[in-house]
């Protein structure tokens, strides 16, 4: 049984936090995230820089091609003695795939992203692909933005704390899901849900439910937590 909590972390893994440099959420978000995990290493994407500093939470480490870091940032990363790693802007990878690899390499077990998300569809596709790769292969990455938290889901059981969000499941497989829900306001029980499919969109906890549980019987997929815009806005 795999459980996470409301934004759905995993406790039992080892965490890190990676401030890539895609379309960047409030600044709150990060000092939510560092405060939730204190001890974690830190390291930015490019760009991602440019958040922290905004934030005021000081990384780890720097990583990337500097193509879109501000001057103003790169100025207070070297005053604070951040160590950084230069990649020429001409390379294989993505800023974001690099900066992932590392912290795998380095020990983390589970790496929460900020920046992921939004922005430019090929690099939010590519970036929502390399979640599921890193999970099919027993890595996990976690995307959180201002609305949204989403992981790999792949065979097994999983339990899920109590939220208020909506709770969405989007498929990968080829051949589609099979599933079954409890604590759910929607109960499945064996449900097949096709590849391209819409059927596992917009569930929410059952009335007095302090958890909800998911037993992927066949397939995967991202699970995500969101809730609209509009009650982010009136939140704000």
């Amino acid at each position: 049984m795999r459980c996470y909590d409301g934004d759905l972390l995993d406790p039992e893994k080892k965490p890190a936090i990676l401030v890539s440099g895609g379309p960047q959420p409030e600044p709150a978000l990060l000092v939510c995230l560092r405060e939730k995990l204190p001890q974690a290493p830190l390291l930015c994407a490019d760009r991602g820089a440019d958040l922290c500093r905004a934030a005021g939470v000081v990384p780890d480490g720097l990583i990337g091609d500097m193509d879109s870091l501000s001057a103003a940032t790169r100025d207070w990363l070297e005053e604070i003695g951040v160590p950084e790693v230069v990649y020429p802007s001409e390379k294989d990878d993505s800023d974001q795939a690099l900066a992932t690899e590392k912290l795998f390499a380095d020990g983390a077990e589970e790496i929460v992203v900020i920046g992921g998300l939004g922005g430019r569809m090929d690099h939010e596709l590519a970036n929502m692909m390399e979640l599921v790769r890193a999970g099919r292969e027993g890595r996990s990455i976690v995307y959180w933005d201002d609305i949204n938290r989403l992981r790999y889901i792949g065979p097994g059981k999983h339990e899920i704390a109590r939220t208020d969000d909506y709770i969405g499941i989007v498929p990968f497989s080829d051949d589609g899901m099979v599933l079954s829900n409890g604590g759910l306001y929607y109960p499945l029980d064996h449900f097949s849900v096709p590849f391209g499919i819409t059927r596992l969109i917009s569930n929410i906890m059952a009335d007095g439910a302090d958890k909800a549980t998911l037993d992927i019987h066949q397939g995967d997929g991202v699970l995500i937590f969101c809730h609209d815009r509009a009650r982010q806005e009136a939140q704000d």
